[in-house]
Parts: structure tokens; C-alpha cells; sequence
């Protein structure tokens, strides 16, 4: 009978003429753990054990998929780096959720995950807000959902997301945009230049940070969109872009950052948002938060009360889609400018357009024609009046002195002739 097959295990390896050295003895195999430290030579055989587990769990040609109760969150997570995530447009935002989801859920396994577990990772990520907890649910989910469709697991389950409120977006009214831009004057040199340039692109073009810290002046780019200042073009992706679910459609420059890009190129600049070495920014968040900070102190000084709470970097995409809507610009328009769908312009910013609800409030305010049986029109059992009727002035008079003297004395005054005479034959 053959003899069963051990475990990986640890062995000190006892050397002539040098120290002795722990190794990894695994199916005949020895690897050198290059320690004589025990507990050192512990943390290289967990380390090993999670890397061998991890490779047969990805071999997906010589194993069968599996169960959900054979596999944990931290093997999903796993499977999602190694094949797909180098295939995104920003494979570190992955990193950052993943690196927040595996000390709550990296041994959990998916037939454990309900929405009784899902609820307790928001109250484990308790002080973040719901939009964060929801992305980082969601790096999740698309890891799980990316396993079922390879065939590396038999079934996916669902988590249950916070519900994040998109009905109204922070933006900016021209006050507020006024003492921001007077807060990012007042900031040292660099961080001035940063968010200065940052503040009137993204209050002219409506582009996303990423978009505007990758964008280059006149300068065509295979990992970069660009702006052609003389023909006033923006090219928000790069020529080799990824397709993406954020659209970057490609728009004309308005005339007023026109202006200031043909005087930032003159002076140099390579890039729309650059320091004062010409180099292109990582982020630009801290300087923005220092020109809210400084924007409120300004204001303070001056008697004026500014409350710049819950502003970021992209309240600035959602002032420039205000603005516009608020300028009566056409939605479809306005959609394909800013790269957002119909639907989301009409149920975010739809309000904002003076023309919004423009027929209801004339149905309701208006005084026209109705027909007889609606919900404005004078009962009558005269079968001679089912058609419309254009009610003379003298008669709608007579009913609304009726009504708001029904209402405010509480008493109904005597009846109004509702046909006089003069109205009996209709035309």
C-alpha cells in the first residue's frame, strides 16, 4: 500500500562548514527558507502554502469549478488581480478597495455571504460614507461575478449594497465659485497654479479629475487625451484608450478657457494641470482643500458667510452641468458634452432647467379651454355641452370669487347662474 503523502512541513537542514538553514520539504521538493530563525521560517511556509493554494485555485484547465462553500472571498479577490484587473483603466483604485475588504472579508466563504453579512461590513466600515462602502462592495462583486463567468466557481452569490442618495449633486453657485477661485489666489505659488488651472477647467469643460490631471496642450498622446488650443478641441481620451462605462466624448472648447489656454501655453505648459516645474500632478485634492479652506476665511473677512461643506474636486462636474441646465441648454446637447446619459441628466439636473415642468405649471396656472367631464370643467347634465367649451371670463370669475369665499368664511355664498342667458346657445 502506498504511503500517504505529507504536508508541506518546515526541517532544519543542518549544513558542514556553514549555519544550518530552514526549508520547505513539500512532495520531495526542498525550498530554502533562508533563515534559522524559526519564526521567520513560520511566516515563509504560510507564505508558500497561500501562494501554492492560490496558483492550483487559478489552474482553472486541471480543476473542476468549485463550490462556493470551497472557496473564500481572499481566492475570488485573488482570481480578479491576476486576470483581469491589469486589463483596467486604473488597476491601483482596485488595490486600495481590495486592501479595505480582506481584513472583514478575505476568510469569509461565498456561501456565507447574505445580506445579514453584507450589512455588518457597513457597520465594520462605520464613519465612511456610502458611496465608498458601496465601490468597495462592488470590487467584490465584480471579482466574484468575473470567477462564475470563467468557470472557476458553480455559483455567484449577491451582496447587498448601501443605498447612495444621486437625486442631488453638491455643486456651486457663481458666489461660491467667485470666493473659491479668490481662495485658490491666495495659496503659495505651486498649490496656486494647481488649483487655480484645476477650478477653470472643470468649471468650462465639466471633465473628471482623472481626465483633466492626464490631459496634455498640443501635444498628441497614446496614454493621454489632449487639447488642440489653436483649433479649440479637446480630446479627452487618449488614442489607445480602454472602452469604459465613463464616457469621454470629444468637445469644443468654450471661448472663455480658450482664452487662458493659449496664455498657459505661451508661457510653456506641457500639461492643463501641471506645478510650477511643468511636471503633471497625481492629485490635485489637497491644494483643492486648501482653496475651500482659504476661500471660507476670505469670505469670513469680508462679512460675507460661506459654507464650502462637502465640496470635492468633482462638484465641479456637477457645477458645470448645473450651469448649463440652468442656461436652458437642449439635454440632448448638454448629454453628449459632458458624457452623461439622457436619462441621468433629466433625473439629476432636470430641475435646475428653467423650462422644467414648464407645460404642468401652465396646465395648472393656465385659464383656457377645458372639456366637459375633466377635471376643470362645470358639471352639467345638458348633454348639449359634451364638447370643448371656451368658458367667457365673466363665468370662471363668478366661480373663483364662489370658491375663495367658500374656503376663507367657511359659509357657501348663494350659487352663481352658471349658464346666464347671454351663454345659453353655444356657437
Amino acid at each position: 500500500m502506498p504511503r500517504k503523502t505529507k504536508a508541506a512541513r518546515l526541517f532544519l537542514r543542518t549544513r558542514d562548514g556553514r549555519p544550518s538553514v530552514y526549508v520547505i520539504k513539500d512532495n520531495g521538493a526542498e525550498i530554502s527558507t533562508g533563515t534559522s530563525n524559526a519564526d521567520a521560517a513560520e511566516k515563509s511556509l504560510g507564505l508558500y502554502l497561500t501562494e501554492k493554494a492560490r496558483k492550483q485555485f487559478l489552474d482553472i484547465d486541471s480543476y473542476a469549478p468549485k463550490e462556493s462553500h470551497e472557496v473564500t472571498c481572499d481566492d475570488v479577490l485573488a482570481a480578479y488581480i491576476e486576470g483581469h484587473v491589469p486589463t483596467l483603466l486604473s488597476p491601483e483604485s482596485v488595490g486600495w478597495r481590495v486592501k479595505a475588504l480582506l481584513p472583514f472579508w478575505g476568510a469569509v466563504k461565498l456561501s456565507q455571504i447574505n445580506g445579514q453579512v453584507s450589512r455588518r461590513y457597513w457597520k465594520y466600515r462605520d464613519g465612511k460614507k456610502e458611496g465608498t462602502i458601496k465601490r468597495e462592495l462592488g470590487v467584490l462583486q465584480a471579482a466574484i461575478n468575473y470567477c462564475y463567468r470563467e468557470g472557476i466557481i458553480t455559483s455567484a452569490p449577491v451582496l447587498v449594497m448601501p443605498k447612495v442618495d444621486v437625486t442631488e449633486k453638491r455643486w456651486l453657485t457663481r458666489t461660491e465659485m467667485y470666493w473659491l477661485l479668490r481662495g485658490a489666489r491666495s495659496l503659495r505659488p505651486d498649490a496656486r497654479q494647481q488649483a487655480t488651472r484645476f477650478i477653470i477647467a472643470g468649471r468650462y469643460t465639466g471633465s473628471r479629475k482623472g481626465v483633466l490631471l492626464n490631459t496634455r496642450l498640443d501635444m498628441r498622446s497614446l496614454t493621454s487625451g489632449y487639447i488642440d488650443v489653436e483649433q479649440g478641441i479637446f480630446y479627452r481620451g487618449a488614442i489607445n484608450q480602454t472602452k469604459s462605462n465613463k464616457r469621454k466624448p470629444t468637445v469644443r472648447i468654450p471661448r472663455q478657457l480658450g482664452v487662458f489656454l493659449k496664455i498657459w501655453k505661451n508661457n510653456g505648459s506641457r500639461w492643463l494641470v501641471e506645478n510650477n516645474g511643468g511636471l503633471r500632478l497625481k492629485d490635485v485634492k489637497k491644494s483643492f482643500e486648501s482653496a475651500a479652506r482659504q476661500a471660507e476665511r476670505i469670505a469670513a473677512e469680508n462679512g460675507y458667510n460661506l459654507d464650502l461643506t462637502g465640496l470635492t474636486p468633482h462638484s465641479l462636474r456637477h457645477t458645470a452641468v448645473t450651469w448649463a441646465m440652468a442656461n436652458g441648454g437642449d439635454v440632448y446637447s448638454i448629454s453628449g458634452f459632458f458624457g452623461l446619459t439622457v436619462e441621468m441628466i433629466e433625473r439629476v439636473y432636470g430641475h435646475h432647467h428653467p423650462d422644467h415642468q414648464s407645460s404642468a405649471l401652465a396646465a395648472i396656472e393656465g385659464k383656457g379651454r377645458c372639456v366637459d367631464g375633466g377635471p376643470d370643467a362645470i358639471r352639467t347634465r345638458d348633454p348639449t355641452l359634451r364638447r370643448r367649451v371656451l368658458y367667457p371670463a365673466e363665468l370662471r370669475d363668478q366661480w373663483s370669487m364662489f370658491f375663495f369665499s367658500s374656503v376663507i368664511s367657511g359659509a357657501a355664498p348663494e350659487t352663481p347662474n352658471l349658464f346666464p342667458s347671454q351663454y345659453n346657445s353655444l356657437p
